[in-house]
């Protein structure tokens, strides 16, 4: 069976250690990157199904990387999960929305989010 690939990008080692040692459990196949920058390069040379990022990160925050994708012929269809500890202002949330990003607040809950995971990748 081919594993649902997935990168998840974030500022924080630890959670992208965390949140990949989760998926990987789970039977996906999973990517980290600390830094945004390059993130377009990679979903440009490699396919994934499933993109995790954070909201706040230095130098592109996952609002301007979530344009960036939808932008992009290769992955204007790529599945977009956006994690954030951030108090959303109405506008910022009906651009992820427009964007069909999905919105899950920190913290959140291991399982729940594994099950939504497997709902937008089909596994």
């Amino acid at each position: 069976m081919v594993k649902n690939k997935i990168l998840v990008v974030d500022d924080e080692e630890d959670v992208t250690f965390l949140l990949s040692s989760l998926l990987e459990f789970h039977d996906f196949s999973v990517t980290t990157r600390n830094n945004p920058a390059g993130v377009m390069e990679e979903l440009e040379k490699n396919s994934y199904t499933l993109i995790v990022t954070d909201y706040m990160m230095p130098g592109l925050d996952g609002l301007k990387l979530c344009q960036e994708i939808r932008r992009s012929l290769k992955t204007k269809d790529l599945h977009i999960m956006m994690l954030t500890a951030k108090g959303l202002t109405h506008d910022e949330h009906q651009k992820l929305l427009e964007l069909n990003v999905y919105i899950v607040k920190k913290p959140y809950q291991p399982n729940e989010l594994v099950t939504k995971i497997k709902e937008m990748t089909k596994q």
